[in-house]
């Protein structure tokens, strides 16, 4: 059975993508002309590169899926940013793969921390057999963010900012 067979019927998750796909589906045009073939190209999907290919793309106005993926991905924004930046990911993830993470970019940012982790999953790190409070990403950019708030000027060193430059984020009582 194709991997959306679950989420169409209904019977993974109630997000937004489920929802979405659920109202395309009971749309009146669903199974008609265009739709249906368009539908019936969706159900035989086997990898999530096909799903977004024949579905997401198109649902975000895309005519590929790798104009999709170019378009979503953080090694188009990152060199434009100049905060300190906290990037997790797993090896393991199957929406965004090792494969398309930006190493390279990243590692020429000193704003940039990449932490890539073996295994983690797509959402949240979840630890332990049945996950309750805080997970590992929670943990880990609460870290960060405290880190950044408690030494300021070490933070601003090795990202390359000039102590008494300004920044878009400094008031005029600040300065």
């Amino acid at each position: 059975m194709p991997p959306t067979s679950s989420c169409v019927r209904g019977t993974s998750g109630k997000g937004l993508f489920c929802s979405t796909v659920t109202n395309v589906l009971n749309s009146p045009k669903a199974l008609t002309g265009t739709m249906g073939y368009f539908l019936a190209g969706l159900m035989q999907a086997r990898t999530i590169r096909e799903f977004d290919e024949r579905f997401t793309s198109h649902l975000f106005g895309y005519k590929t899926c790798i104009d999709y993926y170019r378009d979503a991905s953080p090694a188009k924004k990152l060199p434009q940013t100049s905060v300190p930046i906290l990037c997790l990911n797993a090896a393991d993830d199957p929406f965004s793969p090792q494969s398309a993470i930006p190493v390279s970019i990243v590692q020429a940012l000193p704003n940039v921390a990449l932490l890539l982790t073996a295994h983690g999953g797509h959402i949240a790190f979840l630890q332990g057999l049945f996950p309750r409070g805080e997970s590992y990403m929670e943990c880990l950019f609460g870290q960060f963010v405290q880190a950044v708030f408690e030494h300021p000027g070490d933070i601003k060193k090795a990202c390359g900012v000039d102590k008494d430059e300004p920044n878009e984020y400094q008031s005029d009582r600040e300065e």
